[in-house]
């Protein structure tokens, strides 16, 4: 799970950089959803602002 949670928060990052917010905003989302809240990677998403 921790997995798509890093994919997911990656792809958000290229969507903002790219200017498609929409997906963006989708897969910001999805990254809090699918990261372990007890995994590093959750902190990560956290202070990203997600």
């Amino acid at each position: 799970m921790d997995a798509k949670g890093e994919l997911a928060f990656n792809m958000a990052t290229c969507y903002k950089n790219t200017g498609k917010l929409a997906d963006y905003k989708t897969r910001r989302l999805k990254a809090k959803e699918f990261a372990l809240p007890e995994s590093p990677y959750y902190q990560q998403i956290i202070d990203a602002a997600f």
